[in-house]
């Protein structure tokens, strides 16, 4: 199956200035549209490039306070409202650094919260904070809280990106049941960032609450980077593709503009993935400086036929026994997911 007549564009929002693109020499950029023609993709197949631009704005985003956990838990306090658990540092998941603060999802009904005071006395706070969940799905779940005038209300309605995506089932094991929460899994480290006007100029406290039932359990929650914002300021950015057949798809992406006294262009990490032979007979070689990404070899059929998570460096797939054809390689990092398509 394959897809006919590809248009892709990308508009670029005030603020941005056109570079230039890496990975593909087609494209056409005519102010404010970035647009890119393509005949035909197959299925399974990828095509990937970097649109560079820069920010040319007055306007910056005022970082307050950040805790990254690289120290462990600052001035975060640990609570237990019920049942056992505790928040821990992590250093197998995070988004940066070392260390991320972890809250694991036990088959026991639990009620466990991350706390810290804020002074919210700013014109325009916001808070962000980076963090992965694999929780049971629609059962356990975590929210975000904030105390006014003695009582905790639940924040997710202030979420203006990557807010919750669950409803927790009704569930009289749950101190949640019936809200709105994190649940299920992020597949990966996401950015979160609520709006806090509606509090500014008030000191009060923001906890992270993850809450379990007295059942099936799952891994757990992950925080890292949890930064207090001032006169926050962002840009939208917005792409589509469209297809012969009607077919389309959209995709947007908030970028903070933060002030940074060093001026120039910051090339993306690449995959760095070789993979040879192609065609290949009796096996494939994969040669990476990457030391944690997930490998899966799959025929024009969508069937698994090898699957290695969290490999490292360079490794060899033995394909003896593949029978002459089709295969696709997902190779996916933290960074994104490449796709590449393989005959025997």
């Amino acid at each position: 199956m394959a897809v006919y007549q590809i248009t892709f564009k990308d508009t670029l929002k005030s603020g941005l200035e056109f570079i230039k693109v890496l990975g593909y020499s087609k494209g056409t950029f005519t102010a404010p549209i970035y647009t890119a023609n393509f005949d035909t993709i197959k299925a399974g197949d990828s095509i990937v490039f970097t649109i560079l631009t820069r920010v040319n704005s007055a306007f910056s985003t005022n970082y307050v306070e950040t805790t990254d956990f690289e120290l462990g838990q600052g001035s975060w306090n640990d609570t237990a409202l019920e049942g056992e658990g505790a928040w821990a540092t992590r250093t197998n998941k995070k988004y940066k650094g070392a260390r991320s603060y972890f809250v694991a999802n036990t088959e026991r009904k639990a009620d466990i919260t991350l706390s810290k005071t804020f002074d919210l006395n700013y014109d325009n706070p916001y808070l962000v904070f980076y963090h992965l969940y694999n929780t049971e799905s629609d059962w356990d779940g975590a929210v975000v809280e904030l105390l006014k005038n003695g009582t905790w209300i639940d924040l997710g309605p202030q979420i203006i990106e990557n807010g919750y995506n669950k409803t927790i089932s009704a569930n009289p094991e749950s101190n949640i049941s019936g809200q709105k929460a994190f649940s299920g899994n992020s597949g990966k480290f996401i950015r979160t960032m609520i709006d806090l006007k509606p509090y500014k100029n008030v000191k009060t406290e923001i906890r992270f609450r993850f809450v379990s039932d007295a059942a099936q359990g799952g891994e757990g929650w992950y925080i890292d980077d949890i930064t207090l914002v001032d006169n926050f300021y962002s840009i939208i950015n917005s792409a589509t593709v469209k297809a012969a057949n009607g077919a389309s798809a959209n995709s947007s992406v908030t970028t903070l503009i933060l002030k940074d006294k060093t001026i120039g262009i910051s090339q993306p990490k690449r995959f760095s993935f070789t993979v040879s032979p192609n065609p290949f007979n009796t096996y494939i070689d994969i040669t990476s400086n990457n030391i944690n990404y997930n490998c899966v070899l799959t025929d024009v059929m969508g069937r698994v036929i090898y699957q290695l998570n969290h490999a490292k460096n360079t490794i060899q797939l033995e394909t003896t026994d593949l029978t002459p054809g089709t295969y696709f390689l997902k190779l996916e990092t933290d960074m994104g997911t490449e796709v590449i398509k393989l005959i025997k």
